[in-house]
């Protein structure tokens, strides 16, 4: 089996990350602030200042962990003051960011920006949209789409000049993509540690820049000052609330020891040559379409067509046939499908990640090829 459906989930588990969680599972049960055994001192803290060093955010204890990105999304949505506020959205927006939006009680204003002719962010649109006044901006790093990247200093910049928050969702980029916080000056950042992080499910977070510029929604045990039971104006209120997934975290802290030695510049590399190779060979098969501009340096993911076959029959062949996993839809992310005519069946997506290996990447190139030359032209 040819696993390439990392986007979704990374796989096979790295051997430190099998190996920290049966650790975890063996040893006195622990989290943070809820133990007085030192044998079982939680790894949150060594966990957010690894992830303080990878992301470049020199305050990493206030780095929040949460169950994913879609639960540090709806905490920052539903803690931000959006009442009568304008929200723009980038058009390669995840659900786990579109949903809590527009389901949001606080009914904010919320605005597309389109994707240019090459399916990056149209940053002309995003400038006029800015001037007119918003109060937030949801951006993408890495389309988990078309792998296009965003420039988001770039963007952080234009923003910064009107007054607009922006909140970097990197679920898709982190530990595959040199990620800057200090450099961005983004207000805010979503993560997800089960795809180029390489954890496993169930532990994602975020950061924000400003104390304070998000109230806490979600109340409960936090290991301290358990006689205090009112938080009137949310000051004092923890976000990590509950016993916290430290299987998880331990899974986390193993994978960043890795990611940080061999480094998201390094794993770039060797990600974008074969991104380049693949989108190289796809691009000269006549009955295949694809999406992005495959000639600038993206992420670790491809989506594409082959014309006569519908996205879901790829996806079957590819399996049944070749033992190839990759993924068919719209991936979480139905906006951007407008702007690349797929709405409907979506795309079929390829992506990779530090697991995959050359062989395998040749022997799906091999079956597209295959299955496009059955099509004819």
């Amino acid at each position: 089996m040819i696993y390439l459906n990392h986007a979704a989930t990374s796989y096979p588990r790295l051997p430190e990350v099998k190996e920290a969680v049966l650790h975890c599972m063996d040893r006195l049960p622990s989290s943070e602030f809820r133990s007085n055994a030192a044998k079982s001192a939680s790894l949150a803290p060594a966990c957010r200042e690894k992830l303080g060093t990878l992301f470049h955010i020199r305050d990493g204890e206030r780095i929040i962990f949460t169950s994913g990105a879609t639960e540090a999304a709806n905490l920052i949505i539903n803690g931000l003051p959006l009442e009568g506020k304008t929200v723009l959205i980038a058009a390669d927006t995840h659900n786990c960011i579109l949903r809590p939006l527009y389901n949001s009680d606080k009914r904010p204003a919320l605005k597309k920006i389109p994707l240019d002719s090459s399916g990056e962010l149209d940053l002309g649109i995003l400038e006029e949209e800015l001037k007119k006044g918003a109060y937030a901006l949801f951006v993408n790093h890495c389309s988990n789409v078309t792998g296009i990247l965003t420039d988001i200093g770039r963007v952080c910049a234009l923003a910064k000049r009107y007054g607009t928050l922006v909140l970097v969702d990197v679920s898709q980029s982190a530990g595959c993509l040199p990620v800057n916080m200090e450099e961005w000056q983004a207000d805010g950042l979503i993560f997800t540690a089960h795809k180029s992080l390489l954890g496993i499910q169930g532990l994602g977070g975020f950061y924000m820049r400003k104390p304070g510029l998000i109230r806490p929604v979600k109340f409960g045990g936090t290991g301290k000052d358990s006689q205090i039971l009112t938080f009137p104006d949310g000051r004092g209120a923890a976000f990590e609330v509950g016993t916290q997934n430290e299987p998880a975290i331990a899974a986390l802290d193993a994978s960043l020891q890795v990611l940080l030695r061999i480094t998201p510049e390094a794993v770039q590399r060797r990600e974008e040559e074969m991104m380049r190779y693949m989108a190289g060979e796809l691009r000269n098969l006549e009955p295949v379409t694809l999406y992005g501009d495959t000639s600038k340096p993206k992420g670790p993911v491809l989506s594409f067509r082959i014309r006569g076959l519908s996205v879901s029959d790829i996806g079957y062949i590819l399996e049944y046939s070749y033992g190839i996993i990759v993924r068919t839809g719209l991936h979480c992310a139905p906006l951007i499908h407008e702007d690349l005519e797929t709405t409907g069946e979506g795309t079929v997506r390829v992506s990779i990640s530090l697991m995959t290996r050359w062989e395998e990447v040749n022997a799906f190139v091999e079956a597209v090829r295959e299955i496009a030359g059955s099509c004819g032209t």
